[in-house]
C-alpha cells in the first residue's frame, strides 16, 4: 500500500512539473510574439552557456540556487531549450534538453 502511495505521489509531482513547463511554454509563446526570436547561433550559445553552468553547478536535491547565478535570464534559457527540443530528433539530445529544462525549472526566482 505504501508503494502505491509513493508511486501516486511521484506521478502527481511529475504531472505538476509537466503542467508548469507547458504553462511556462505558453507564456513564452506569448512573449515570442512580442519580441524577436533569438537566432539559431544565439540559441545554441545560450544552451552552451547553461550547459557549462550545469557542469560547474550540478543540480542537487539539497541545494536551491537563485536565478541570479544563471548565465542568462531563466525565461531566455528555457525558451532556447524548448525551441531546441522542437528541432532536435535524436533521443540523446532530447533527453539532455529535457533534463536541462527540468533542472532550470527547479531554480528559485
Amino acid at each position: 500500500m505504501n508503494q502505491i502511495i509513493t508511486v501516486l505521489g511521484f506521478l502527481v509531482v511529475a504531472t505538476a512539473v509537466v503542467n508548469v513547463l507547458l504553462g511556462f511554454r505558453g507564456w513564452l509563446a506569448a512573449r515570442r510574439a512580442e519580441s524577436a526570436k533569438p537566432s539559431g547561433s544565439s540559441m545554441e550559445q545560450i544552451i552552451r552557456d547553461y550547459g557549462a553552468f550545469m557542469e560547474r553547478h550540478p543540480p542537487l536535491p539539497t541545494r536551491i540556487e537563485d536565478t541570479s547565478v544563471l548565465p542568462h535570464q531563466k525565461a531566455i534559457i528555457l525558451d532556447a531549450l524548448l525551441s531546441a527540443m522542437e528541432q532536435q530528433n535524436t533521443a540523446q539530445t532530447q533527453e539532455f534538453l529535457r533534463i536541462a529544462a527540468m533542472s532550470l525549472v527547479c531554480l528559485s526566482g
